[in-house]
């Protein structure tokens, strides 16, 4: 499968839920979704088509909704989201998309440029992706198991 097949095959994955629901963006399919986001950016397109094959594969139920300035994947609740720097960052790949996810404690790693604790025992990581070689295993078990951490059941509820 070719870059471009991952990346149509991911938009193709998206539920059709792109009707207006809080920030979610009102677009007709998944294809124009993508080519909105992604506006001349076709390499950061690319590795997001990547990104979401590997996620979809991983977490077959997994819905991504398009927003202005983010793709979220979600189950029951968000636990990740890709997103373009809306500035050029000083040091970083001319070309890449950032990767943020959930977890319960702060994780310190060589790839996490970024970590925040919005609120008690949720930390928001960001990791950047700028080739395909970077979608691998290390990324993709932090997400699912963000994945695990914001979508399992809460007993009593």
């Amino acid at each position: 499968m070719t870059v471009s097949d991952q990346t149509a095959e991911a938009g193709r994955r998206t539920e059709t839920e792109l009707q207006p629901q809080g920030g979610t963006a009102s677009l007709p399919n998944p294809e124009h979704a993508l080519e909105k986001f992604f506006h001349g950016r076709p390499l950061e397109m690319n590795l997001y088509g990547i990104f979401a094959a590997a996620v979809q594969e991983r977490l077959p139920h997994v819905i991504t909704r398009f927003r202005r300035s983010q793709i979220t994947f979600s189950g029951r609740r968000g636990f990740a989201a890709v997103w373009i720097p809306p500035f050029k960052v000083r040091g970083r790949p001319e070309h890449y998309i950032v990767v943020s996810f959930a977890a319960d404690r702060r994780i310190d790693h060589p790839r996490i440029v970024s970590v925040a604790e919005p609120y008690p025992h949720r930390w928001t990581h960001h990791v950047l992706v700028s080739s395909p070689e970077d979608v691998d295993d290390k990324l993709l078990d932090w997400v699912e198991q963000a994945y695990r951490l914001t979508n399992a059941r809460q007993i009593g509820k």
